[in-house]
């Protein structure tokens, strides 16, 4: 994973993973049998803005400043290459010691 992502585990919310090593405690949430693990994971803000000035939608909504370049000139980010962002690797699972 690149940026955050929120884990829930049979429906119940287990914790945000937002910086390395990204892992979480879960193992109180899981059950014997099927469990259901579902992973939220967050695009970076740098992505979406480049993505909406390339289809043409308004998002900027401050009233008194802009985003704007080096030069403090209004600017487009439409030519912005995107950063990788997502899961980055398989999740994996870890029995530990700790598990009651």
């Amino acid at each position: 994973m690149r940026e955050s992502a929120r884990v829930y585990v049979n429906g119940t919310f287990a914790g945000c993973a937002w910086a390395v090593p990204f892992t979480l405690d879960c193992g109180k949430l899981f059950h014997p049998g099927t469990n259901e693990i579902k992973i939220e994971v967050t695009n970076l803000p740098a992505n979406r803005i480049a993505d909406m000035d390339r289809r043409g939608v308004p998002w900027r909504k401050f009233l008194d400043i802009n985003f704007v370049d080096i030069r403090y000139q209004n600017t487009s980010y439409a030519g912005w290459e995107s950063v990788p962002s997502g899961l980055a690797g398989k999740v994996v699972l870890r029995l530990t010691d700790n598990l009651q």
